[in-house]
């Protein structure tokens, strides 16, 4: 660990270029849903909303430290983020969008996950003991995901090895990410049944009971919730800012991350919600051009044969839901 960094300590970094709307509901619901250890470093890229003085009264009246870096101009998402980073002195690192309502015990959650120490990720199915209830013949989940190449493991307690005790036990988890109503897949959950945010809520903590202890490693996390362990950042460091406003930036980090030796995981137990695309909407940024000049900048630095994300089409969620009119 480098040596500013404090043991135990999550730094939640978050970048926003206006729509402070979606800022008013994001850091709030971190003050609700996170437990004390923690910091928070806001980086306000050029706001002309009223962001930097919003930032400047939650400064002032929180109760966990508030770091605030102001720029002048938007120099972007990664550069923002690596500027968040140069401050943060956590030993996990989270990557957050300012349009995203995280819920209850979401940063611990993510924080044990890192935790967990896996086998060789070759085998299709990390562990088949854990996925099988006592006496039955038939595994819980198989493989849920037979198309995407991915593996749920069940991690609910005494069905599991505990890190270290096995000798194939040897594969560092180094980002981790939660499951939202709008992600890649297969972070995605699709066709969420609520309309607010109160009820956003308990729907989160019936998605965590229904899908309690399961988790899945992936080749590239969507980075609009993204912990990082301070590790992989001393490894590989930061994003790389030649992709400038954001896009194949975490496909490049995650590319990185898992050349360096660490594995990508998803707490599949884990939902928060996400607004989507709230930055690039508000400010009228051209988000299909900018994914192809990026795609293009990510082809030339790893080649055109490199796996890269693919283009989905998502439903962004309303900022208010609609009022229904009854007769």
């Amino acid at each position: 660990m480098t040596p500013n960094a404090v043991r135990g300590l999550a730094s939640v970094i978050i970048p926003c270029w206006n729509q402070l709307e979606f800022t008013r509901k994001c850091i709030p619901a971190l003050f609700r849903q996170t437990g004390p250890n923690w910091e928070l470093v806001v980086i306000d890229n050029g706001s002309t909303d009223g962001t930097g003085d919003y930032l400047a009264g939650i400064q002032d009246a929180s109760p966990v430290p508030v770091t605030v870096i102001a720029n002048a101009t938007n120099r972007g998402f990664p550069a923002a983020i690596n500027q968040g980073l140069q401050y943060a002195r956590g030993e996990s690192l989270v990557l957050l969008n300012n349009d995203v309502v995280v819920t209850d015990g979401w940063l611990d959650q993510l924080v044990a996950l890192t935790e967990v120490t896996i086998p060789d990720p070759k085998p299709q199915i990390l562990n088949l003991k854990s996925q099988m209830r006592s006496g039955d013949r038939e595994p819980l989940e198989s493989h849920p995901y037979p198309e995407r190449n991915i593996t749920v493991v069940d991690l609910a307690p005494g069905d599991h090895e505990e890190p270290g005790n096995s000798a194939q036990a040897n594969t560092r988890i180094g980002l981790v990410g939660p499951m939202s109503n709008y992600a890649a897949p297969p972070q995605l959950v699709e066709n969420v049944p609520y309309q607010g945010l109160d009820d956003m809520k308990a729907f989160a903590l019936r998605w965590r009971e229904e899908h309690r202890g399961k988790w899945f490693t992936i080749p590239k996390l969507s980075r609009f919730c993204l912990l990082m362990k301070r590790a992989v950042y001393d490894a590989i460091g930061g994003l790389d800012e030649r992709f400038g406003l954001g896009f194949f930036d975490d496909d490049d980090l995650a590319l990185r991350a898992r050349r360096a030796g660490f594995e990508l995981a998803v707490a599949h137990d884990l939902f928060v919600h996400h607004f989507g695309s709230r930055t690039f909407v508000g400010n009228g940024i051209d988000a299909n051009k900018l994914l192809d000049e990026n795609a293009a900048k990510f082809a030339a630095k790893w080649g055109d044969s490199t796996p890269r994300g693919v283009r989905i089409a998502l439903k962004t969620f309303p900022a208010r839901p609609q009022r229904r009119r009854f007769k």
